[in-house]
């Protein structure tokens, strides 16, 4: 799947936030609850590819 594809299934529930120092950080917020979960790489790849998996396991844990 490519990453424009990851980003808007990411967008339809989350708000994101990119942060880049050394090592590029995601924060994602629940548009619906609130909570935040934070995901560190050196890639951008990497980065949208843990939070999408994260963002499946929330939904099959539904």
């Amino acid at each position: 799947m490519r990453n424009t594809t990851k980003l808007n299934h990411l967008l339809m529930l989350y708000d994101l936030t990119f942060t880049q120092d050394e090592q590029l950080t995601l924060i994602l917020v629940n548009k619906s609850t609130g909570s935040a979960e934070s995901f560190t790489d050196t890639a951008y790849a990497k980065v949208l590819q843990k939070a999408y998996s994260f963002m499946k396991k929330e939904l099959k844990g539904e």
